[in-house]
């Protein structure tokens, strides 16, 4: 049996390499995306688990931090 040959590797489909570079990128879209998504820490520093145990005020206050646009001393 004799296939027809191309540059692209056989007639009227994607190439072994084409197929390894698509798998490439889809293994690095992957990986971001379980990183992200398991991230522990945001970015106010505080984990999930921490984040629960605050009490109403002090998730407000923390909420209200960001809003101020500079860092701001603890006093």
């Amino acid at each position: 049996m004799f296939l027809a040959m191309n540059h692209h590797g056989p007639a009227g489909g994607v190439s072994v390499v084409g197929w390894l570079i698509l798998g490439g990128i889809g293994l690095v879209v992957l990986a971001v995306a379980v990183f992200a998504h398991f991230r522990v820490r945001q970015s106010d520093g505080l984990s999930r688990s921490e984040r629960r145990q605050l009490d109403p005020v002090a998730a407000e206050i923390l909420a209200m931090l960001p809003q101020t646009g500079r860092p701001l001393a603890q006093s």
